[in-house]
């Protein structure tokens, strides 16, 4: 049998037809982008100039970079960046030393691999677990109250006397304070009476122990922990006072140390000209106007684990060597004393300060509302805590306006250095420098063990000391 003949070919004399042309007629493109002009160019050409003191095209010097945390233009203003002329100092230093600071740099971070650095492993934060209250205290509470009543040597009516009668000669304050914590709460009363009333049921007729004499007793006094609180406030009042006296002085000291420091804001100037020199090129992190100093991502730690090629020093060797390159009579960050005045107040939070005069106007208020109750008798108590509650309130007022300036003070000096007080805590700051003090202190001296060996060498060798 035959095959079937062949399909007849297609029309056009064999050839499959063309495809329609696009819209707007045979053989034109896609229509051009609007306004006429091609597409825009490749990355690497003209694009919106560089900021002042950065016309030339950016360049990579080949070099470990530091990572800082540049500020935004809009951070900078206000700050020592800005009004001090950081900034500025750091485009003059980089138009008279541009070539040398960048053969430095090369010479010292020109290797690729990044050392392990200094970035110790942040301290593991444990799970303080809370003590959970158990459903049953009597048993607990009985044995503490019996212990702090026995340690008195005094009977259970001679101790509510002594503080009924503010008696100090016989309830000092370690005695006040041993009383606070063993006052009963109505759930204690409750059961001390029911204990007593079985007791009484069953015909049992022995004398209620130290703790039960004392719960049944303390409930027949009226206001008797509310009074025992308010004696024990105004014994610690002036004691409390002086020591929130202290601790604003030492961080207003701190605050003060760092704000009139010349050297330090002369370091972060070279640190910037050279942090721009070795970043050049990174979009990111080049071109910066300021950085972030503080913390755990600020600069300061971070130049700690740039290594110099070779060598167990680090960045901040460098930038102290420059230092004291472009100004031989720089003699180092901070004096001893200064980074003694870091050191008291590393050790101070601004915000538990306040908290602490909180607590004191809250005992002071409760005193106010304890002196209005009709239900307490007259006698001592309103005769010595009435006139202590009008002159604690006065100091307490001092105080806090003392407070308010140094906080005004403490919000001042970040600001300064480019950060937010509400992210950034000044015992932050003072406990930084109080870490990083020493180190550079430490580097400084190494710098002049070297200075002096690099002299002893040119003088064997015959030659004179620069100038």
């Amino acid at each position: 049998p035959k095959s079937p003949a062949p399909p007849p070919p297609p029309p056009g004399g064999g050839k499959a037809p063309a495809p329609p042309p696009p819209p707007g007629g045979a053989g034109k493109g896609p229509p051009p982008p609007p306004g006429g002009k091609g597409p825009p160019p490749p990355p690497g050409g003209k694009g919106m100039p560089p900021p002042p003191g950065f016309g030339k095209p950016a360049k990579k010097l080949g070099v470990k970079m530091l990572h800082w945390e540049k500020l935004a233009p809009n951070k900078v203003a206000g700050t020592v960046w800005d009004t001090a002329g950081l900034a500025a100092q750091q485009d003059e230093i980089v138009k008279e030393h541009e070539e040398a600071l960048e053969n430095k740099i090369v010479a010292a971070f020109n290797n690729k691999k990044e050392g392990k650095g200094g970035a110790g492993e942040g301290a593991k934060k444990e799970a303080v677990k809370k003590a959970q209250l158990m459903t049953n205290l009597h048993p607990d509470k009985e044995r503490n109250m019996g212990i702090t009543l026995s340690y008195l040597r005094m009977s259970v009516e001679e101790i509510l006397e002594a503080v009924e009668n503010l008696d100090g000669d016989r309830l000092n304050l370690d005695s006040l304070e041993g009383l606070m914590t063993i006052i009963p709460e109505a759930e204690d009363l409750k059961s001390a009476k029911l204990h007593a009333a079985q007791q009484k049921k069953a015909g049992v007729e022995d004398k209620p122990t130290l703790p039960f004499e004392w719960v049944l007793k303390v409930g027949t006094r009226p206001f008797l922990g509310q009074r025992l609180q308010c004696w024990l406030l105004m014994q610690r009042f002036d004691i409390n006072c002086d020591q929130i006296v202290s601790e604003l002085d030492r961080v207003s000291k701190a605050q003060t140390t760092l704000v009139s420091n010349t050297a330090f804001p002369f370091f972060l100037t070279m640190t910037l000209a050279v942090g721009n020199l070795m970043n050049q090129g990174n979009v990111k992190v080049a071109n910066a106007r300021g950085f972030k100093i503080w913390g755990p991502e600020g600069t300061l730690e971070k130049m700690q684990s740039v290594k110099v090629k070779d060598s167990q020093q680090t960045l901040l060797h460098f930038l102290l060597a420059e230092c004291v390159a472009q100004q031989p009579h720089f003699a180092g960050l901070f004096r001893k004393d200064e980074l003694e005045d870091f050191k008291g107040a590393a050790s101070l939070c601004i915000d538990e300060i306040t908290a602490f005069i909180k607590d004191l106007a809250s005992g002071l208020k409760v005193l106010k509302e304890t002196l209005d109750e009709r239900g307490i008798p007259d006698g001592k108590f309103r005769e010595v805590l009435g006139p202590f509650q009008r002159s604690a309130l006065e100091r307490l007022t001092g105080i806090t306006m003392m407070r308010n300036q140094i906080e005004n003070q403490l919000t001042e000096m970040v600001h300064a250095f480019g950060d937010d007080r509400e992210k950034c805590n000044p015992k932050e700051i003072f406990t930084q420098l109080h870490r990083f003090g020493p180190r550079a202190h430490a580097v400084m001296t190494e710098l002049a063990v070297e200075a002096a060996k690099e002299e002893k060498k040119r003088e064997k060798a015959g030659y004179a000391s620069p100038p």
